[in-house]
C-alpha cells in the first residue's frame, strides 16, 4: 500500500510542477516556420528585455523558483503520508516515525535527482527566447522597460532583486502552511478514491 501512496503522490506532485505541458506542447510557438517569435521583436527592446533581466538575475531566479517548488512538493507529501498513517492502528508509532521517515527520504532522494537532470537539461536560453523575450515585449513598452531598468539600478530596486528570491520562499512556504491541510485533505480523498477503485 506505502508502494501505492508514494507512486501516486510522485504522479500527483508532477501534475503540480507542470500542469500546463500539455497545453504547451500543443501552443503554436511561431506563426511563421522556422522562425522564433522573439526574432520579430526589434534590436533595441530585446537588449532592453536583456538588461532588465541580468539586472533582476533571470536565470537565478528561475533556478530558485524550482527548488522552491520542489521544496514545496516535499513537504505536502511529507503532510499527506502522516496524515495517512496515523490512521493505521495496526502500526506502533515507532513503526509509523519509521515508515514516515523512510518514505520522505526517498522522496526527498527522486526530487533532488529530478532537480538536478532538470537544470542540467532544460535550455534557459531557450526560455528566455521562446518565454521572456516574447512576453515582455507583449507586455511592455520600450519606455517601460527603460522606467523598470531605472527602478532596478536605484537602492530601492537593488534591495528588491536581493531580499525577492528569500521572500518568494518564504510566501511559498507560508502558503503551504496555510493552505496545507486543504491540499492534503483533497489529495486524501482522490488517493482513497482512487485506491478503491484500483482494489475492484
Amino acid at each position: 500500500m506505502f508502494k501505492r501512496i508514494l507512486f501516486i503522490g510522485l504522479i500527483s506532485s508532477s501534475f503540480l510542477l507542470c500542469p500546463e505541458v500539455s497545453k504547451a506542447q500543443n501552443s503554436p510557438r511561431s506563426s511563421q516556420p522556422g522562425v522564433r517569435v522573439s526574432q520579430r521583436i526589434s534590436e533595441s527592446k530585446r537588449q532592453l528585455i536583456e538588461e532588465f533581466l541580468e539586472l533582476t538575475g533571470g536565470e537565478r531566479t528561475f533556478r530558485q523558483v524550482s527548488e522552491a517548488m520542489l521544496s514545496q512538493m516535499e513537504q505536502q507529501f511529507g503532510a499527506m503520508l502522516s496524515s495517512d498513517l496515523a490512521g493505521a492502528e495496526q502500526l506502533s508509532p515507532q513503526e509509523r516515525q519509521r515508515i514516515v521517515a523512510n518514505l520522505s527520504q526517498e522522496m526527498n532522494r527522486i526530487t533532488q535527482k529530478y532537480n538536478r537532470l532538470f537544470l542540467e537539461r532544460v535550455d534557459y536560453q531557450q526560455i528566455v527566447e521562446e518565454v521572456y523575450y516574447p512576453l515582455y515585449d507583449k507586455y511592455f513598452t520600450e519606455e517601460d522597460l527603460r522606467v523598470l531598468i531605472d527602478f532596478y539600478k536605484s537602492p530601492t530596486g537593488q534591495k528588491t532583486i536581493e531580499v525577492m528570491p528569500q521572500l518568494l520562499q518564504e510566501s511559498i512556504q507560508r502558503t503551504t502552511q496555510v493552505i496545507g491541510p486543504t491540499i492534503t485533505g483533497i489529495m486524501q480523498e482522490i488517493i482513497a478514491e482512487e485506491l478503491e477503485r484500483f482494489n475492484r
